[in-house]
């Protein structure tokens, strides 16, 4: 009888966890079973990882890792075996500590290869999202157990909530009950700004490397806690296309090693084989390359994983039903299919070089870290005059988990001058800050500082220059040896000061910091003046341009203010100049704090809007009135003394030319940005004047290939170029004789006759990229910034944006200098 009983007893319990795990596994599927039959939404995502079987299953764990502008969560979803699971942050550190990331002793056998993949950063690229919930009911399966018992699968199902939502939401305003698969139908024409952004409409596959929005941020810290061995980069392009998987196109950074381009062959090869079977087109090698670091398969790539990017067919021009140009009808479950059946290529190849995987990135950082990588030993960039520079330099270099040090002594040396662009005799001061390349991620600070790409072929999807001392325009060298080193220590600008006879404080102007802290004090309604001259007073000596804050009854709130932007105030006991003007002189001005508005809406560039609302709202901390240009002729101009045109087309706004340029007149201030200039065409005495640029050669050509070369030769595939400054123009107040900006057009204007040409470039201007040898020469002698009064107003024009996708940090004083300076 006990036998029977012990018998149903045990019989009873499998019962029990049977029928339990099969309400697990219901749990999952129960949300739908049929995916891609809709767009699912925000919330219908956000129930789909809040079910039971992905909360408490033993098998999976979700974490959040931060939050959108908009406050939508972003999560990450872990699968594994039990025992990985139970022990992820063990499974962490002991990944790292074999890569030598961190310090500590490890056992490597029990670390699984890390997978890491990611949908849905353009957020009208739909199906990616759609994707990942089915891939992860698969990952519940008993077909799935082979990868979870040899790998950590992580997913993060939506790296753009705010875009998709954006999309998603108005995809059901304007679908019928049924999908229109006419390409004509209005759920096929996305209105403006679109769903491929974020809140700040920035381009969240473009900012892996900069970390410019909040959602890169805590998405990169996320990465760099894992640092995965494969990342795969879901995506979407034009709905009459077919797929794309690797290899990736030419160009490869040099920087890519023999293992990642092998491993992109194996891993396109498992993709291609479910193609195959299924008789799916795609394509391979080609338009998708590995060059600029700043994307999510580049980016991966310079991180020691295998990062790709997988293309298919679709984006928002597809809705849920599209019929191609070829007669095909493209469905939601079509490109679900196919992006679900590359991920499962992915899960096989990885399992197929789990060793591999592991083997590959342990030596990618290690041996790098031991002989270091490049060129150079590593790259000294100069402190004196470039504090807060280097500071906001070292903020992205600790984002990015690169290490860097202080010399420790002075001596000389010879070592490549990134100004020179040649090796000359080189100073190194105590203190000058160094990143050696001898580090885990020294093959990544190679990529990001060396003067100049390699580039093996010009046909590239980005830009072609990105070198960090040009972007925040510091001196800088590549070194040959290893200077003596010890740990950098900041120094803040803020020192707080009493407040007893002080007649006045002076700051230096040169830096975004300072234009916070001058945002900060114009909107608690204190008066500050800024000195045109260079200023010695008592001991303190200044270049050209200081800010002046008298001492009257504000001096707690100034100097609360100072000490958040970290800002040291000199205290002056009098207004009496040694080599200057003194403090009582008119030439003295009082900065205004202009109410701005900016033009927004349909053939504006949104990327373009966007980083100047995130420059105003999230760097200055200054108010700014977005209005849809079509809403433009309703309003009163005259309300606001600031208006931007972002670069975009304006011919709608037309009508309203005469009125603007009345404003204008009347005081006005108008901020015309690249092809906004060309909205005072035909107006000759605002209008600027293009130079004769040859695009392409007059001469005919007639075969395909030689078509393609001369279209080359006249090719800028954004390229730094050295811009000369007038510094005693108030655009330029703060910098010193030059700065550097990206183009991605031959430079088309005439410097102006008639106005200040501010910024421009001279025949020696070429600094790096990718440029074709006739617009290399047809690029000097260009207006870059430029400034005309106009009666009591003024236009100014920038034909390029100086801060390039919000990342170009030099040129954002030029945009604070056109707010408050420009009077």
């Amino acid at each position: 009888m006990k036998s029977i009983f012990r018998k149903t007893v045990k019989l009873s319990c499998f019962l029990f966890l049977f029928l339990v795990s099969l309400f697990i596994k219901g749990q999952n599927i129960q949300l739908d079973t049929d995916f891609g039959n809709k767009f699912s939404s925000y919330k219908d995502l956000q129930d789909f990882l809040n079910q039971d079987a992905l909360k408490n299953s033993k098998i999976c764990k979700v974490q959040s890792y931060g939050s959108t502008t908009e406050g939508r969560l972003m999560q990450l979803v872990f699968f594994g075996n039990e025992t990985n699971i139970a022990n992820l942050e063990n499974i962490r550190t002991q990944h790292l500590i074999r890569n030598g990331l961190i310090e500590g002793r490890t056992d490597q056998s029990k670390v699984p290869p890390i997978i890491w993949l990611s949908f849905n950063v353009h957020g009208n690229e739909a199906s990616s999202t759609e994707t990942s919930m089915k891939l992860m009911q698969f990952l519940f399966s008993d077909e799935a157990k082979i990868y979870l018992d040899k790998l950590l699968i992580v997913i993060d199902p939506c790296l753009n909530p705010d875009g998709r939502e954006r999309y998603v939401n108005w995809y059901k305003e304007v679908s019928g009950e049924k999908p229109n698969p006419n390409p004509e139908a209005l759920e096929h024409h996305e209105p403006w700004p679109g769903g491929r952004y974020n809140h700040y409409l920035a381009d969240l596959n473009r900012d892996w490397l900069w970390q410019v929005q909040d959602e890169s941020k805590q998405r990169l810290a996320a990465f760099h806690k894992w640092m995965p061995e494969v990342h795969a980069d879901f995506h979407e392009m034009d709905a009459e296309t077919s797929y794309f998987f690797p290899p990736a196109a030419e160009p490869l950074h040099k920087q890519v090693t023999g293992w990642q381009k092998e491993a992109h062959r194996i891993f396109g090869a498992a993709i291609r084989r479910n193609f195959d079977k299924q008789n799916w087109d795609y394509y391979t090698r080609e338009e998708y390359d590995l060059l600029y670091p700043g994307y999510g398969d580049s980016y991966s790539i310079f991180n020691g994983s295998i990062g790709f990017t997988l293309e298919q067919a679709g984006s928002a021009h597809a809705g849920l039903l599209y019929i191609q140009q070829t007669g095909d009808t493209l469905r939601l479950q079509d490109r679900l299919s196919h992006h679900y059946y590359s991920a499962l290529g992915i899960l096989e190849a990885s399992l197929a070089t789990a060793t591999k995987l592991k083997e590959n990135q342990q030596k990618y950082f290690t041996e790098t870290a031991d002989k270091g990588t490049g060129k150079y030993k590593g790259y000294l960039l100069k402190r004196k005059n470039n504090e807060d520079k280097i500071k906001n330099l070292c903020d992205l270099l600790d984002g990015l988990q690169l290490s860097y040090k202080q010399c420790k002594t002075d001596m000389k040396s010879t070592a490549f001058d990134f100004e020179l662009q040649k090796t000359a005799a080189t100073n190194i001061d105590k203190g000058d800050l160094f990143i050696p390349l001898n580090q885990p991620k020294g093959k990544l600070a190679d990529v990001l500082f060396e003067p100049q790409t390699y580039i093996s072929d010009s046909n590239t999807y980005d830009i072609t220059a990105w070198a960090l001392p040009y972007v925040y325009n510091i001196q800088a060298f590549g070194l040959s040896i290893i200077p003596d080193l010890e740990k950098f220590e900041v120094n803040n600008r803020y020192s707080k000061t009493s407040s007893e006879s002080v007649y006045a404080w002076i700051t230096p102007w040169g830096n975004i910091k300072d234009a916070r802290f001058l945002s900060e004090l114009l909107q608690q309604k204190i008066l500050v003046e800024i000195h045109p001259g260079a200023l010695k007073m008592e001991n303190i000596e200044f270049e050209k341009g200081v800010l002046v804050i008298r001492n009257k009854g504000n001096s707690e709130v100034i100097q609360q203010i100072a000490e958040k932007c970290k800002i040291e105030l000199f205290p002056l006991e009098s207004g009496l100049s040694l080599t200057s003007f003194d403090l009582g002189t008119e030439k003295l001005k009082f900065i205004k704090s202009p109410k701005v508005a900016m033009l927004i809406g349909e053939h504006i560039r949104a990327s373009a809007v966007g980083e100047i609302w995130y420059f105003f709202e999230k760097e200055l901390n200054y108010p700014i009135t977005l209005i849809d240009v079509d809403y433009y002729g309703k309003i009163d101009p005259w309300m606001y003394q600031m208006i931007i045109l972002p670069d975009g087309k304006y011919e709608n706004l037309n009508i309203e030319k005469n009125t603007i340029l009345r404003w204008v007149k009347d005081g006005g201030k108008l901020l015309l940005m690249e092809q906004a200039i060309e909205f005072l065409k035909g107006f000759e005495e605002y209008a600027l004047k293009s130079k004769s640029i040859m695009k392409e050669s007059d001469k005919p050509v007639f075969d395909y290939e030689e078509k393609k070369a001369e279209f080359l030769k006249y090719s800028v595939s954004g390229n730094i170029f050295k811009v000369k400054i007038d510094n005693s123009h108030p655009l330029g107040y703060g910098y010193g004789d030059h700065t550097y900006s990206l183009l991605r057009q031959i430079p088309e204007y005439e410097y102006m006759k008639s106005g200040y040409n501010v910024g421009y470039i001279n025949d020696s201007a070429y600094v790096a990229g990718a440029i074709g040898p006739e617009a290399k020469k047809q690029s000097k002698d260009a207006l870059i910034f430029g400034c005309k009064d106009v009666d009591k107003g003024k236009i100014i024009y920038m034909a390029t944006s100086p801060i390039f996708r919000g990342f170009w940090q030099d040129g954002k004083l030029l945009m604070a200098n056109a707010l408050f300076m420009v009077n």
